[in-house]
C-alpha cells in the first residue's frame, strides 16, 4: 500500500472493503514484527 497497490484497489478485487484490507495489513505486519528470523534480518 506504500509502494504498490492502494487498499480500494485489493478490496476490490478481493471484495472486501477498504477497513478491512487496512485492518488485515494491521494484523500481518504486527505479526511479521515478532518473527524473530526477520527481526534479524531488518535488525529490529
Amino acid at each position: 500500500m506504500n509502494d504498490g497497490y492502494a487498499a480500494k484497489d485489493i478490496g476490490a478485487r478481493f471484495g472486501k472493503g477498504t477497513n478491512t484490507i487496512t485492518a488485515l495489513v494491521s494484523k500481518a505486519k504486527k505479526y511479521l514484527r515478532k518473527v524473530p528470523e526477520l527481526q534479524l534480518l531488518y535488525g529490529e
